[in-house]
């Protein structure tokens, strides 16, 4: 990967396409793309680099893609920017081979050195907290999950909230990286802006949503290490698609 990008910028270079301020970024946000765990753009010339990388790397309309949640931070005094990838084909699997979708948060990984995608571990309190909404039939429960299921019967979130309860009683670490399994993270505060957990600077976040790119798909064991091959489906790294 790394000699291709080198030949790409050479010959970009000599045709005069790219700017000396993109050669110095573009590797770095190749690089970031090629990750389906993670998807981060680091870079101070967001639109010139998004619509190069674009060029080259968007998905083909053989290939899958699916709407995945992100959330957009920016670096106001160097301008530069960290996107985090959320994932709904990322699951804990059991020794029966059944599934739990693994909760998530943006977070601050010290052993990765960037913005990444991390375990969420609720307590036994709140789950047990929002099964009971969900059995008595609260109407603002109710309302959320009508939103959310696509349509599943409310059953499914009550064995989903068991499951999960079940989990969490026997659950040993603390959250991790789902990056490189470290437990070094501190969650992002969210909010529209914030300070840096290691660095004090200050971050903004200025946009989130759903985008179309490659579906992440992965398992875990139930205290979050990762398996080499998620049961059933192939791990597919995929590339985001940038829209102007």
């Amino acid at each position: 990967m790394a000699g291709e990008i080198e030949a790409r910028m050479t010959e970009r270079a000599a045709a005069g396409s790219v700017t000396p301020s993109e050669q110095h970024f573009l590797p770095l946000c190749y690089s970031r793309l090629s990750r389906p765990e993670c998807f981060v753009m680091i870079t101070s010339v967001t639109n010139n680099v998004c619509s190069l990388v674009a060029r080259d790397f968007i998905v083909r309309p053989e290939e899958s893609s699916v709407g995945r949640g992100y959330t957009q931070y920016r670096f106001p005094e160097t301008g530069r920017e960290e996107w985090v990838l959320f994932s709904t084909f990322i699951h804990y699997r059991f020794a029966d081979d059944s599934k739990l979708r693994i909760l998530q948060n943006a977070a601050w990984c010290t052993n990765c050195n960037r913005f990444v995608l991390a375990e969420e571990i609720p307590s036994i309190e709140s789950l047990g907290n929002e099964l009971y909404k969900t059995k008595v039939g609260d109407e603002e429960t109710l309302r959320i999950w009508q939103f959310v299921s696509n349509g599943q019967p409310v059953s499914t979130r009550i064995s989903e909230l068991e499951k999960r309860i079940n989990w969490r009683f026997v659950r040993v670490n603390p959250p991790r990286c789902l990056e490189c399994g470290g437990f070094r993270i501190i969650d992002l505060p969210g909010g529209s802006e914030f300070r840096h957990p290691n660095t004090g600077e200050l971050v903004m976040e200025v946009s989130s949503g759903w985008t179309d790119v490659g579906p992440w798909c992965a398992d875990f064991t139930p205290e979050g290490d990762r398996f080499d091959e998620p049961s059933g489906e192939r791990d597919l790294p995929r590339i985001p698609v940038f829209k102007s």
